[in-house]
């Protein structure tokens, strides 16, 4: 957000100022019944005060494996490059595509991925050790040396990716110590490098090379899926890859699907009337309205779970006005966070306490939410010499965001703020956040 900018706002030059409203997907998926109907499965878009229980697993013996996963999203990726992409849906797919060093465990604990093991043997070097016998699907074999060249590239203020510059200056040096042994050297002790750096997806070097840009329409990950095929604004298949290094580590199969089909559709009726009539397996963005209404609807089972988002609002503090933390301040508490979660989430919703959502170990369970203080925004305004002020801003053209854009656009202007608001889809979304 900033006054008439003359040129893109920088996500470099952005900082995270007041969560809106926390956010889970939504998720509906078809499923075959022992009576020979189908049973669907759906999760709310919107931050749930209960989590509903995970399904109880099946013994191996009982679980099919095979088939195709028809999942629909609200929108399609930008790109394939695991480096660059960062939308919530690049995520979901690069998931299948592209371990990391580290990962997660149910209750967001780090735990191993493609490092075995990491340690610090002083406060400024983490020491992470790897795996062995793992390769890309392109048959490049996944070494240290792959490692160095992923964090070269990353770290690479030509590669543009969105978290290169602030992890660039977290380390010293990337330093190979053996074929499956890294060493980080860090600037200084820092308490959330370990996640910073197991988090960075590992792709082909062999395919760095080969493809340079082109990266963007290209994949080869370790993961249990391989790119099949990307049809822009249609679909994007993977098919499970043979050679997965964690296939054997499982009762059953790893991964248990032949296919994972990739559906964008932007309109939230469709996804719906697709889900209904099964046409996609899995509708992962639906709207609270929708959800409310498909609870006990025969065929479908409806899963509440914790999100792992927010619905954040990023501020330009690098331009007049909102360089002026008055400004910025008056921002946040005009904001109507309670008519966001219930004209938009429905009451699945609730205001954020924090940007970090409430399976992070961050998450600050006690802190207070914030209230809306119109009288306190104007009076911050009126310190700031901003007596009536107009700033621009973009948000993506998807659901939640529109209809958040709407109260963002009246709230704001209760406190004498005037929002232009300009909605842009995915790709013009994230080109409009570039220098």
């Amino acid at each position: 957000m900033s006054k008439t900018p003359s040129r893109p706002i920088s996500r470099r030059h952005f900082v995270q100022m007041t969560s809106l409203g926390v956010s889970s997907a939504a998720i509906l998926a078809a499923c075959g019944g022992d009576d020979g109907t189908d049973d669907a499965t759906a999760t709310p878009q919107g931050e749930l005060p209960t989590q509903t229980p995970a399904p109880t697993a099946l013994p191996a013996a009982q679980v099919q494996v095979g088939g195709d996963l028809r999942y629909g999203a609200s929108r399609d990726i930008t790109t394939l490059d695991a480096h660059i992409g960062t939308l919530s849906e690049e995520v979901t797919v690069f998931s299948g595509l592209y371990p990391s060093s580290l990962s997660y465990s149910d209750d967001s604990q780090l735990i191993a991925s493609l490092a075995e093991k990491w340690e610090y043997p002083d406060n400024t070097t983490l020491v992470m050790t790897y795996r062995t016998g793992v390769t890309f699907h392109d048959g490049t074999p996944f070494n240290a040396d792959a490692v160095k060249v992923n964090f070269d590239r990353y770290l690479d203020p030509a590669t543009a990716t969105s978290g290169g510059a602030s992890l660039k200056r977290k380390i010293a040096s990337v330093e190979v110590v053996d074929a499956k042994t890294v060493r980080f050297k860090l600037v200084a002790p820092d308490a959330v490098a370990l996640s910073s750096i197991g988090g960075i997806r590992m792709i082909s070097p062999t395919a760095i090379t080969k493809f340079g840009k082109d990266l963007a329409r290209n994949a080869a990950g370790t993961g249990a899926f391989k790119l099949k095929e990307w049809q822009k604004d249609d679909h994007l298949t993977m098919e499970r890859f043979d050679g997965y290094w964690n296939t054997a580590k499982a009762p059953v199969r790893v991964p248990r699907l032949d296919t994972f089909t990739y559906r964008p559709i932007v309109e939230p009726s469709v996804m719906l009337s697709n889900l209904k009539t099964r046409n996609i397996d899995v509708a992962a963005a639906v709207q609270p309205v929708d959800f409310k209404d498909l609870k006990g609807t025969s065929g479908i089972v409806a899963v509440e779970r914790l999100p792992s988002s927010s619905s954040r609002m990023y501020i330009n503090v690098n331009r007049a006005p909102t360089n002026d933390l008055r400004v910025r301040q008056a921002i946040g508490l005009a904001i109507d966070r309670e008519a966001i979660g219930a004209a938009i989430y429905f009451g699945l919703g609730r205001p954020a306490t924090s940007v970090f959502s409430p399976t992070n170990w961050m998450y600050p369970k006690d802190r207070a939410v914030p209230k809306r203080d119109l009288a306190g925004a104007k009076a911050k305004l009126a310190e700031a010499g901003q007596t009536s002020l107009t700033l621009d801003m973009v948000l993506p053209a998807s659901e939640p965001y529109r209809s958040i854009s709407q109260i963002l656009h009246a709230s704001l202007g209760e406190a004498g703020i005037t929002v232009n608001i300009k909605q842009l889809e995915s790709s013009q979304f994230l080109e409009a956040l570039k220098p």
